[in-house]
């Protein structure tokens, strides 16, 4: 699970295994996932770099456990 400040000022946490998505926003320091249950973006203030990093970062570290 991470958790980030949505664009409202509102803490948001997001279970990766539901991710679909994650797009740049319309400015440089907004990213919005999109997950499978809902057409409705989840806007996050961090840059896209971060997110998809930090994604990368836990999918490879869950394949790494899941092998062992």
């Amino acid at each position: 699970m991470f958790e980030y400040v949505s664009k409202n000022g509102k803490k948001v946490t997001i279970n990766p295994k539901m991710i679909t998505v994650i797009m740049e926003g319309e400015t440089s320091d907004e990213t919005l996932i999109y997950t499978a249950d809902s057409p409705d973006p989840i806007r996050v203030r961090e840059t896209y770099e971060k997110v998809n990093k930090t994604f990368q970062n836990f999918n490879y570290a869950v394949h790494t456990v899941i092998n062992i």
